[in-house]
């Protein structure tokens, strides 16, 4: 890891990182926990079977409250993209709109864009999501990284199962 991870007098966590010069910069944001916040840095989960998952649910848990509260109007698929720079949180009808979706990402996009996760959802649900990470919007339905977009790109892959290798096969 290049970079650490501090506990805040809030409880929530900032991830820094090592730039060039060997000095560490903030991450914009703060996380719930500390596994969010090494996430930020790009360090996997812990895998062991003694790992405090419950914690982790527990963060996700009220931004789910809110996904149930605002899941209204049509259903279809929330996804989440990335490219090196920005998150993106989407809404389409079905799983071929979705795949259609990322090729015209990947093409207009001059930097690689990549699917993180998708679930069931209603466009109600996206909607809540763009008004509560306005803060963080760099333009359209793309955010910066930061602590609260990460948070919600994690509720929304958490939400419901859904397979790494069928999101493959859907953006090949």
């Amino acid at each position: 890891m290049s970079g650490t991870v501090e506990e805040l007098p809030s409880g929530r966590w900032r991830a820094r990182k090592k730039n060039a010069a060997g000095r560490y910069k903030s991450l914009p944001g703060t996380f719930e926990t500390r596994d969010l916040a090494l996430v930020a840095l790009g360090d996997p989960l812990p895998a062991s079977p003694d790992y405090n998952w419950r914690e982790f649910y527990l963060a996700l848990h009220g931004h789910w409250r809110q996904f149930e509260l605002h899941a209204t109007g049509t259903d279809g698929l929330l996804y989440v993209a990335h490219s090196s720079e920005c998150i993106k949180f989407g809404f389409t009808r079905d799983a071929k709109r979705l795949a259609r979706r990322l090729r015209d990402l990947r093409s207009l996009s001059p930097l690689p864009v990549g699917l993180v996760a998708f679930t069931v959802g209603r466009i109600g649900i996206e909607r809540w999501i763009h008004n509560e990470l306005a803060p963080f919007r760099t333009q359209g339905e793309w955010y910066r990284f930061a602590g609260p977009v990460i948070e919600m790109a994690a509720a929304v892959a958490l939400a419901e199962p859904w397979s790494p290798v069928v999101a493959e096969e859907m953006v090949a």
